[in-house]
């Protein structure tokens, strides 16, 4: 049964030290790694959606490189709307990725890992719609080829997420423009795509829609509150990083959310 890791927005700044939102995410990401390095099971991947960075600083991906480079598996890396796709491209390369021909400034590709297809989707705006996300004409024909064509199990991997949530201020800043186009073209995949992942949320979510499953995972660098009559965005800190453990079997996914640092202790 294939099984990955999921986790997002990192926010890593250009030392060590630096600070966001009152959190230092390069400890938060450390405390993380060291607790995914240890697990006491086998996966096949880690999966980042996206900010990586939080200031695309050359220096933020160095701290990147060092930190996710002690994980025991790969690591596929998404650009958020805080990152530079063509320094993620350089600095945080991913094995085996086919690129995009298209579009060689975006981080865009496809990965073979065990029985599972990745399609990573790069869809940074031009600034002005910042944060908003918007997945470009050729990513839609890349998934429709990939619709058409692939043959294995598919898991979509984006920063985004494509639809509202029902929170005011999340929804008038933070989704997909086009995610109503994004999520016609991913019907088009049938059974084999198994779920899409995403970020940019600081916060865990699972919205479900024409039987697919959109996973969200917070943030290590600061969480998000989504109540229905929040006007502007309210966020907890300090916090501990999460991790998503997502497994699929034949006939389901599944999704478990952790908190990483605790200490476990058996009660039978």
């Amino acid at each position: 049964m294939p099984r990955i890791v999921h986790i997002s927005d990192s926010h890593l700044g250009p030392t060590p030290e630096y600070q966001v939102m009152g959190q230092t995410p390069y400890q938060t990401a450390i405390e993380l790694v060291k607790e995914l390095a240890s697990l006491p099971f086998d996966y096949e991947a880690v999966v980042h959606t996206g900010d990586i960075s939080a200031d695309k600083s050359k220096s933020s991906y160095e701290l990147a490189s060092k930190l996710y480079s002690k994980l025991p598996v790969p690591c596929l890396f998404v650009a958020g709307n805080h990152d530079d796709s063509e320094m993620m491209r350089s600095m945080l390369p991913v094995p085996g990725a086919q690129f995009q021909n298209a579009e060689p400034h975006r981080l865009s590709y496809a990965v073979q890992i065990g029985k599972i297809r990745y399609l990573i989707l790069d869809a940074q705006p031009e600034p002005a719609l910042d944060p908003q996300g918007l997945v470009p004409n050729s990513q839609i024909s890349f998934l429709r080829a990939e619709a058409k064509f692939s043959g294995s199990d598919v898991v979509v991997l984006m920063h985004y997420p494509p639809f509202p949530i029902g929170s005011p201020w999340f929804d008038k800043n933070m989704t997909m423009i086009n995610g109503e186009l994004l999520h016609a073209v991913l019907k088009e995949f049938g059974p084999k795509l198994r779920a899409v992942l995403f970020g940019h949320m600081h916060g865990a979510m699972t919205i479900v829609r024409d039987g697919l499953p959109y996973i969200g995972v917070p943030s290590g660098a600061a969480r998000f509150r989504f109540w229905p009559q929040d006007i502007q965005p309210f966020i907890a800190h300090p916090i501990k990083a999460s991790f998503n453990i997502i497994s699929f079997d034949h006939d389901r996914v599944t999704t478990t959310q952790y908190l990483a640092g605790l200490d476990w202790n058996s009660i039978g």
